[in-house]
């Protein structure tokens, strides 16, 4: 008689928008701040809670990742840690426990983090990599029904 192995997938956790490095909070608080007479909205000042929640939840998961291999570097810029590097890298360790619905996801909601925190930056190789991530992503299986 063989024991049954038991695999168990990798643990991704989420760093909240106050653990964020500061200045991913500082940059967030602007993109989120409505402009004045004389000053523009940020980028991201009329999200909805919903899309904010979703965003940071998402970006949290790339940032513990980054942390939690290392890559997450003192003082460097999200737009200095969104290289392909990273982000394959990325796609890679979260792909082998999640659907690629849920990469697709996350993989957006770094983009989108990124862009308003960096408003103007060339985000263009991002943002390929999100549309073929969705372009390929499958949905999960739904579960037979009981009753």
């Amino acid at each position: 008689m063989t024991e049954a192995v038991t695999i168990h997938a990798p643990t991704f956790r989420s760093l909240k928008l106050q653990d964020w490095p500061e200045i991913d909070q500082r940059l967030m608080a602007a993109a989120l701040k409505a402009g004045g007479l004389r000053s523009p909205d940020g980028l991201a000042s009329e999200w909805r809670p919903a899309t904010l929640e979703a965003v940071v939840h998402r970006n949290g998961t790339f940032l513990w990742w980054l942390s939690a291999t290392g890559r997450l570097t003192p003082g460097s810029t999200p737009l200095e840690r969104v290289t392909m590097e990273n982000v394959e890298a990325f796609i890679d360790a979260y792909g082998a426990a999640h659907a690629s619905n849920s990469v697709a996801a996350v993989v957006h909601g770094v983009y989108e983090a990124t862009r308003v925190m960096c408003p103007g930056a060339d985000l263009s190789r991002l943002a390929r990599v999100v549309k073929r991530l969705k372009r390929l992503a499958k949905p999960r299986p739904k579960l037979p029904r009981n009753g």
